[in-house]
C-alpha cells in the first residue's frame, strides 16, 4: 500500500512540474496575492528561418520595478533547459555570486537542422546552423533589446550538439556572445569539423575578450577531441579566458546542472565583494564595483545591507575610522533608511563622538517614526542612551 501512495505523490508532482512548464507560471492557492513568475511564452516571427519560434523569457525579481538594464543568458535546447536555467540564475544572484540576469530559452524545432553548422552527406541532417546564428544575430537578439532593459553582456549556454554550436559560434562570431558555457559539447560531430575550423579561425578571438567555460561528465568517448580543442585553445586563444572541467559523478544527461552552476560562477569568479577588498575600505568598496560596471556593462548601487555588514565588520576589527566613511556612504546612497542613521551613529559613540552621534540617532528615530519603522524603540533607546552621556 505505502508503495502504492508513493507511486501516487509521485505522478500528482510530475504533474504539477508539467503544469507549471507549460503554463510559465506557478501559483499556491486562491489564498496568496500573487504568483511566483518563471517568465512567460513570446511568439517570434523570422524571416530568416521562414517559420514562428516560441521563446522563453524570465526577467529577475523586481525587474518591473527597477530601471536596471541586465545581463542576458540565452539557452539553446530551450524545453530541456530553460527551467533549471532559471532556478540557477536565481539562486547564484540571491546569494550576490552573479548579477540578476534576464533568462531567454530556445526550444527546438528541428534540432539537427538548426545546432548542425554543415550538411552531412547520407543523413537529412540539412546542416543550417549558420542560418541559425543569422536568427540569433538579425532577429531574437535585437528583439530582446529592443523589447527589454538589456544591457551589453550576453552569455550563450548549449549541450552536447548545442554546445558544439557554442563553441563554432565563438570561433566564427566570438563577437555576438560575451561568454559561452558548454557541456559536454559534441566536437567529434563530422570529422570534428569545428575542430577544423577552430585551428583556421582562432584568431577571430585576437579581436575580443571573451570568457569560455567546457565542463565534461564520466564521457569517455569526449576526451580525444576535447584534448585536442583546449590544447589549441592554450596555443593560440591567448586573449581567452577558459576553464575545462571534468565531473566524473555526473553523466551526459546530468551534465548541464553543473555546468551552468559552475559557469556561471567562473565567469563572474570576480562579482562577489570579498571581504579582503571590502576590508580596506569605502574607497576599495567603490572601485570594485566600478570595475564591476566597465567588465560586465552592470550598473548597480552597492546594496544598504552590503555596506552595513561591512561597517559593522569594520568596527569589530578596530577600524572605527573606516567603518565611520562606509556608514557615511550608506547614508550618502540611502537617505530615507533609519536603519544606515542608526549604524552611523553607533560607530561615531564608539569613536568618542557623542553630540555627532545623537545627531544621527535623532534623525534614525524620526525617520523610523515617519515609516513606521518596526525598529523604532531601538532608535529610542540609543538615543535616550547617548543623551545621557552629552549631558
Amino acid at each position: 500500500m505505502a508503495k502504492h501512495i508513493f507511486s501516487f505523490f509521485i505522478m500528482i508532482l510530475i504533474f504539477l512540474l508539467i503544469v507549471c512548464f507549460v503554463n510559465l507560471k506557478l501559483c499556491f492557492g486562491q489564498d496568496y496575492d500573487s504568483s511566483i513568475n518563471i517568465g512567460e511564452k513570446v511568439e517570434v516571427n523570422s524571416e530568416i528561418l521562414k517559420e514562428s519560434r516560441n521563446i522563453f523569457i524570465y526577467t529577475p525579481d523586481g525587474y518591473e520595478e527597477s530601471n536596471l538594464k541586465y545581463p542576458t543568458l540565452y539557452v539553446l535546447d530551450g524545453t530541456e533547459n530553460y527551467l533549471i536555467s532559471t532556478a540557477i540564475v536565481n539562486f547564484l544572484s540571491r546569494i550576490q555570486r552573479i548579477p540578476p540576469m534576464i533568462v531567454v530559452g530556445i526550444p527546438n524545432v528541428d534540432r539537427d537542422r538548426d545546432l548542425s553548422p554543415l550538411f552531412i552527406e547520407g543523413t537529412s541532417n540539412r546542416g543550417e546552423g549558420d542560418n541559425f546564428l543569422n536568427f540569433l544575430k538579425e532577429e531574437l537578439i535585437p528583439y530582446l533589446d529592443n523589447t527589454y532593459r538589456t544591457n551589453n553582456y550576453r552569455i550563450l549556454f548549449g549541450h552536447s550538439l548545442g554546445g558544439a554550436f557554442a563553441n563554432y559560434t565563438l570561433i566564427t562570431k566570438p563577437e555576438l556572445f560575451n561568454a559561452y558555457i558548454t557541456a559536454s559539447p559534441y566536437l567529434m560531430y563530422n570529422d570534428e569539423f569545428i575542430l577544423k575550423e577552430a585551428e583556421s579561425k582562432l584568431d577571430n578571438l585576437l579581436k575580443s575578450r571573451n570568457q569560455l567555460y567546457i565542463a565534461l561528465g564520466n564521457e569517455p568517448a569526449y576526451h580525444e577531441s576535447l584534448n585536442k580543442y583546449t590544447a589549441l585553445l592554450k596555443d593560440r586563444a591567448k586573449t581567452l579566458r577558459w576553464d575545462y572541467q571534468i565531473f566524473n559523478e555526473d553523466d551526459h544527461n546530468s551534465i548541464p546542472v553543473i555546468t551552468l552552476l559552475e559557469g556561471l560562477k567562473y565567469i563572474y569568479a570576480d562579482f562577489q565583494l570579498k571581504m579582503e577588498i571590502a576590508m580596506q575600505g569605502i574607497n576599495a568598496i567603490i572601485n570594485h564595483y566600478t570595475l564591476l560596471e566597465s567588465k560586465y556593462d552592470y550598473k548597480t548601487s552597492i546594496p544598504e545591507i552590503t555596506l552595513n555588514i561591512i561597517g559593522y565588520r569594520l568596527m569589530q576589527n578596530g577600524h572605527i575610522d573606516k567603518a565611520i566613511e562606509v556608514f557615511k556612504y550608506n547614508v550618502k546612497l540611502y537617505p530615507n533608511s533609519a536603519n544606515v542613521y542608526d549604524s552611523l551613529a553607533e560607530a561615531l559613540e564608539n569613536s568618542g563622538k557623542t553630540k555627532e552621534a545623537a545627531e544621527n540617532y535623532r534623525i534614525a528615530v524620526k525617520i523610523g517614526r515617519k515609516n513606521d519603522d518596526p525598529n523604532l524603540t531601538i532608535y529610542q533607546r540609543n538615543l535616550a542612551r547617548v543623551e545621557t552621556k552629552t549631558q
